[in-house]
Order: structure tokens, then C-alpha cells, then sequence
């Protein structure tokens, strides 16, 4: 999976972009497909997401990968909540946040709706994270509209590599 971080237009695209022309050549050698992970802006930053959204799309575009639209679905639940909670430090994802990202690759790698999906899980050291069952409600049902509008992937079977760009 590539991630750049939070990327606006300008030379940040053209960094994302060309790093991913070049991961891509060798990931698609090895029979996989490129996915791009499309992160948010900061908190003090929100106007800064359609720029971002539109480069990892066009990235995505450029090596026929896969794009886990996560800034769009972050973007539709800010719309649709504005109190909603995802950020746990103005930057990175809070519980909630984690749990919206990782259902928008689930409806991608699926091409499955995550409406019904549990909304709590436990960590391998028996933590256990809950989402409150209003907000999970709110994040699968944003994740399926989101993520299943999508583009579908060019090769439904292949495995995305995880990788990171920076």
C-alpha cells in the first residue's frame, strides 16, 4: 500500500505521483496491484481535502491501482456529523477514525457493504476498542456509499503490497 500522507496540489502531488509511477513498475512485477491509501489533512487543514482527494486519485489513475478513498469518506462523515470525532490529536486517526478507514478497504478489497459489521474488536493483547453503535452506524454506512462508488480494481484477485512512500 502507498501513502504519502496529506497531499494538496502543487509539488506534494507531483511527488506522490511520481512515487508511485515508480513503486509501481516493481509491483506490478511481482502480479500485484498498486493501492494507494488516501489520508486526511490536519484538523487546522480541512480545506486542504479536496486538493489531497484529487491527487491520490490521479495517482491511482496513472498505475491503474487501487485507491482506499479514506479523505472522502473522512470528508462525507465531517459533513454529515460535524461533531463526529476522528482525529486524536488534530493529525492522526483516534479510534474512530481507524475504524472508518479500515471499512472503506474492507468495502474495496471486498466489493462488500460493511453495514452490520461489528463495531468493537479486541487486539491480540485482549484490549478491546468499541465504537459507540450511533457512530459505528454513521461510519459503515459512509464507508459503503464511499467505497462502493468507487472504481473497481483493475485485478480483483491480486494482493496489494505494503509499501510507504514519504
Amino acid at each position: 500500500m502507498l501513502q504519502q500522507g496529506w497531499t494538496p496540489a502543487g509539488v506534494c502531488q507531483d511527488t506522490l505521483r511520481l512515487a508511485t509511477r515508480r513503486f509501481s513498475a516493481g509491483i506490478k512485477a511481482i502480479n500485484a496491484v498498486p493501492a494507494l491509501y488516501q489520508v486526511w489533512p490536519p484538523s487546522n487543514r480541512l480545506g486542504q481535502f479536496p486538493g489531497t482527494i484529487e491527487s491520490y486519485r490521479m495517482a491511482a489513475e496513472d498505475v491503474g491501482g487501487l485507491l482506499f478513498p479514506v479523505a472522502e469518506a473522512w470528508q462525507e462523515v465531517l459533513r454529515r456529523d460535524a461533531t463526529a470525532s476522528l482525529y486524536v490529536d488534530g493529525l492522526h486517526a483516534n479510534a474512530a477514525g481507524s475504524y472508518l478507514a479500515a471499512l472503506v478497504m474492507y468495502t474495496r478489497l471486498f466489493n462488500k457493504s460493511p453495514v452490520g459489521l461489528p463495531a468493537s474488536v479486541r487486539t491480540r493483547s485482549s484490549v478491546q476498542v468499541l465504537i459507540p453503535a450511533t457512530l459505528a452506524a454513521l461510519l459503515q454506512q459512509v464507508a459503503a456509499d464511499v467505497g462502493l462508488e468507487a472504481t473497481p480494481p483493475t485485478t480483483p484477485t491480486a494482493q496489494p503490497v505494503i509499501t510507504s512512500t514519504c
